[in-house]
């Protein structure tokens, strides 16, 4: 668009400097100093008027447009500064949640690994898998695998495989 108004902003100055020149060398032949002006001259003259004044009203109309559109552009750049920023927010806050359930994560697997393999077991068959995984994962293999022998056979197996396709 900003090219588009440019070749016409360039096409309607341009015209309006040959009909200024032109003006300016057959000077005002419509004007009171000379009355011998033809009908055709003044016609000519007339319609150079008029074509300068649809110039001007064309060139008003593409400031006016370059204007609006370096507005939107304006309001286009806030709009992406402020997502940029909500972006950044987001990240910290992520990055902040992240750290927390990994501080969490570390504590339960602390926690689990200080009991007794038989009451680990035990609570680790109940346990939901999105917090039994990660702690499980998390673990020694010296002190899991006596919790593993503990729990009951299925649910040992259900908690291996989903620890070996969390590696996968």
């Amino acid at each position: 668009l900003k090219t588009s108004g440019l070749v016409h902003e360039a096409q309607a100055a341009e015209e309006v400097k040959k009909a200024e020149a032109a003006h300016e060398a057959h000077g005002d032949l419509a004007g009171p100093e000379d009355t011998n002006a033809s009908p055709a001259e003044v016609d000519i003259l007339s319609t150079l008027a008029k074509r300068r004044n649809e110039l001007d009203g064309r060139t008003r109309d593409l400031e006016m447009r370059t204007n609006l559109l370096a507005a939107t552009e304006k309001r286009v750049d806030d709009k992406i500064a402020q997502l940029k920023e909500l972006q950044a927010q987001m990240t910290k806050l992520l990055s902040q949640r992240d750290t927390e359930q990994q501080t969490q994560v570390a504590s339960l697997v602390k926690t689990y690994s200080s009991m007794k393999p038989k009451n680990a077991a035990d609570i680790f068959t109940a346990l939901d898998d999105d917090v039994l995984v990660p702690v499980a994962q998390q673990m020694k293999s010296d002190v899991l695998a006596p919790i593993l022998a503990n729990m009951p056979t299925a649910a040992a197996q259900r908690l291996t495989v989903k620890l070996a396709n969390r590696l996968m």
